[in-house]
């Protein structure tokens, strides 16, 4: 990409996020953006149709990197209690961005689209194979009841990560059926 691109698109995203940090995503205008930014209007337009467009991106962009940080995916199956670990750490090393990009009332479109990443995988891993229902029930009661205890209990990170680690796996082991 070309290099001026990428500043400008880098411009973009540095002021979106720190007024994303500020208010709520509604709240936000193209011309206070772009200002922020040092571009013009039509400028933001080349990359992005619109304030959502530029959120989902980065959404987006953000829930890819969590999954990429989980280093190995097969945990899930194989080893339930290394898997939530991993999903856990990437969850941290995005900490502050996860706070900005899905605040307290967008808690579970996170989780929800960390769910549907993982079952992807699984749909790649195991092609031909798709997850029960009973499957599927497990995989989102694992994510979602991972994330909300990361979210409600982040003053705590190794007991919730142990708990829901233990958790996990007791569930992948009871239920788990290919």
């Amino acid at each position: 990409m070309d290099p001026r691109i990428q500043r400008t698109k880098n411009s973009i995203i540095d002021a979106f996020i720190q007024l994303r940090a500020k208010k709520p995503l509604e709240k936000i205008t193209i011309r206070e953006l772009s200002q922020l930014a040092g571009i013009n209007k039509a400028t933001f337009y080349l990359h992005y149709q619109d304030i959502y467009d530029l959120a989902h991106q980065l959404e987006t962009d953000v829930i890819q990197s969590i999954l990429a940080e989980i280093r190995h995916p097969e945990y899930f199956l194989e080893n339930p209690l290394q898997f939530v670990q991993e999903l856990h750490c990437a969850i941290l090393g995005q900490g502050a961005l996860l706070r900005i990009l899905f605040p307290d009332n967008h808690n579970l479109i996170l989780a929800d689209r960390l769910r549907a990443g993982i079952h992807d995988y699984l749909d790649r891993m195991y092609p031909g194979n798709p997850l029960s229902p009973q499957n599927e029930i497990v995989l989102s009661y694992m994510v979602y009841g991972s994330y909300c205890a990361y979210v409600l209990h982040q003053e705590r990170p190794e007991e919730t990560l142990r708990t829901t680690a233990e958790l996990s796996s007791t569930l992948q082991q009871k239920y788990w059926g290919r």
